[in-house]
């Protein structure tokens, strides 16, 4: 849904008007967990949980995007040129986790942030979670 309408995260509001599409949209997101054993306010809630993991990633996305629309660069290109500026102002023993693991993911992914990477990675922690609470129901019954 961000990825066809990439504006939406930067709407600016906190709930869209409910109408007939955002409650049709509500009922699709419900029928995933429907028959979990969930209650009625747990479902809610992972539902909120799923999308707003998705809207964060793809604002963090979208925002990526425009700085690179912005710059004319890509995120490769700017660090590769604002890369040792940067590593000269950041001293690595006052900060060597974020040193060695900015590095690592820099030269790892080609960029700072990858978003298709931070979104598979954080959904499958996020429905890993959600089916130990599932299964923590099932075994209570």
């Amino acid at each position: 849904m961000f990825r066809r309408h990439p504006w939406m995260p930067h709407v600016g509001i906190t709930r869209p008007p409910l109408g007939p599409n955002a409650i049709a949209k509500y009922e699709r997101e419900l029928r995933a967990v429907a028959g979990t054993g969930l209650p009625p306010i747990e479902m809610d809630t992972v539902v909120n949980l799923v999308v707003g993991h998705a809207e964060n990633t793809a604002r963090r996305a979208d925002e990526a995007g425009q700085a690179e629309r912005d710059s004319g660069m890509t995120d490769e290109e700017r660090w590769r040129e604002y890369g040792p500026l940067l590593g000269s102002l950041v001293d690595p023993s006052v900060f060597p986790l974020a040193t060695a693991v900015g590095e690592e993911v820099g030269a790892a992914q080609g960029q700072a942030y990858n978003a298709d990477h931070n979104f598979e990675f954080g959904l499958r922690r996020i429905l890993d979670g959600i089916a130990v609470m599932v299964d923590a129901r099932v075994d209570a019954d």
